[in-house]
């Protein structure tokens, strides 16, 4: 009989923590979707101060500029996701911008934020998958930096690979600008720190894009 008891109090109390994790999980969740818009406005307003920040007015002051909003939206994360292992994160932001010789600044920077899919992906933490329409105005091919990593950009009509980097005559003599179109897959993971919302990682490709050249007074100032 006392055994029964016993196994019967075991049961109770096992039964209790299973919906205890069950109600703490609901109300997770709960609080979770309550904080979507919040992320939302979060990404949107990181995406806007960062393409703003990137006119390059001058090479010092725009990275600067830039690295000032990563600071404000970004941390570094604790582990990276396998799945995510060439993203870009705050400290990678710091390492591309030293390599002046690699990696520029572009003229001017836009971006259209097309859609935002939102989603839990553990404790404190969630994943977000943005489609982007973006616009780089550039003074030369190659790596130049944009708000969630750097981008490509080569002549695609070049009749052979060598010649993919060259600048054309009219783009080194500033009369026009490389324009690079190109709609983006974005990848974020985000995590929560003292009740605050940051950018930790993100991986970003290119679904298509197409360059041309524009007159210099058509780029954004």
């Amino acid at each position: 009989m006392k055994k029964l008891k016993r196994w019967n109090r075991g049961l109770m109390a096992g039964a209790i923590l299973i919906i205890a994790v069950i109600l703490f999980q609901l109300a997770d969740q709960a609080r979770f979707r309550s904080s979507i818009p919040e992320i939302s406005r979060i990404i949107q307003s990181y995406e806007t101060q960062a393409g703003a920040a990137l006119a390059n007015s001058g090479a010092t002051e725009a990275g600067n500029a830039f690295l000032n909003v990563v600071e404000q939206f970004w941390a570094d994360p604790e582990t990276v996701p396998p799945s995510m292992r060439y993203s870009s994160t705050r400290s990678a932001f710091y390492s591309a911008l030293e390599d002046t010789e690699n990696v520029f600044l572009p003229l001017a920077y836009e971006e259209t934020l097309q859609s935002c899919r939102i989603s839990k992906s553990g404790p404190g933490t969630c994943s977000a998958v943005l489609t982007i329409d973006s616009t780089a105005w550039l003074d030369r091919y190659g790596t130049y930096m944009s708000p969630f990593g750097p981008g490509y950009a080569y002549n695609e009509l070049a009749e052979d690979f060598s010649q993919e980097l060259e600048t054309p005559a009219s783009v080194a003599d500033g009369r026009q600008a490389i324009r690079l179109s190109c709609q983006l897959n974005v990848t974020l993971q985000l995590s929560e720190t003292e009740g605050t919302w940051k950018i930790s990682c993100a991986q970003m490709y290119a679904m298509s894009s197409a360059s041309s050249l524009a007159d210099i007074q058509e780029v954004p100032v």
